[in-house]
């Protein structure tokens, strides 16, 4: 069970409280109804509510939701989830009122909000030697969606992404026998690769891992698709498993 966030005018939910099901003022046009994470829904509201008062969250399970449910990534960007349909309103398990502060400027309501400087759960990456083969299980099997298939020649890797609630598995195949994760499947064979936290400041993340004496794989976060901005921590310094931190562009 994942929880997803959407953004409206309590005036609307008060009307979709009457019918049953929230359109909301994007499913006729879009054709589909906007919704964010917990970690998303800050930078949505502040870049397209600023200082709009009157709104109110809608948690939502997305299990609990008889409309497809997509995420994409919009002009190249970074994933959303998306309703395709109108949301029945017995998947919204809370309604909190969500106002900006004074400066118009919205923050995460206390009932849900995480500590900013701690991390999330971004994705969980297993190796594999055959993408195809592996996404026979994780697309048909478990009935998971690919969201984004690509090769990343500079890590030596062809990736699938598959949303999974909040986070995601990548599954990743080696482009070559010299890759590291080439190397890693012939020393360990398939399964779990690392391990990918989603961190507000890499550069802070980064600072007190330092401090901490954890060993870091690179001096400088590397930056990937999408401006992401990443590194590895070395599994030596996080009790056997390999850790990445990520800082997802804005």
């Amino acid at each position: 069970m994942g929880i997803i966030l959407h953004i409206t005018k309590r005036e609307q939910w008060e009307q979709a409280k009457l019918t049953g099901v929230y359109r909301g003022a994007t499913l006729d046009s879009d054709g589909f109804i906007h919704c964010s994470t917990p970690q998303q829904v800050v930078k949505v509201a502040n870049a397209f509510f600023h200082a709009q008062k009157g709104l109110v969250l809608l948690c939502i399970t997305s299990d609990k939701v008889r409309a497809e449910i997509r995420h994409e990534s919009l002009e190249g960007g970074e994933r959303f989830p998306h309703v395709y349909g109108p949301l029945n309103i017995d998947a919204v398990v809370r309604v909190l009122d969500f106002e900006p502060d004074e400066d118009g400027k919205f923050e995460l309501p206390g009932e849900i909000a995480r500590d900013p400087e701690g991390p999330s759960i971004h994705h969980i990456a297993i190796a594999v030697r055959n993408l195809d083969v592996a996404l026979e299980f994780y697309r048909e099997t478990l009935g998971l969606e690919v969201t984004e298939r690509r090769e990343v020649p500079e890590e030596g890797v062809e990736i699938a992404f598959l949303p999974t609630g909040e986070g995601e598995i990548e599954l990743l195949r080696p482009l070559d026998k010299e890759s590291g994760v080439a190397r890693f499947l012939d020393k360990r064979g398939e399964g779990l690769h690392h391990v990918c936290l989603a961190v507000e400041d890499i550069e802070a993340a980064m600072e007190r891992l330092r401090a901490a004496g954890a060993r870091l794989l690179s001096e400088e976060p590397q930056v990937g698709a999408h401006g992401t901005r990443y590194v590895f921590v070395h599994p030596k310094s996080a009790h056997g498993v390999l850790l990445e931190l990520y800082e997802v562009a804005e």
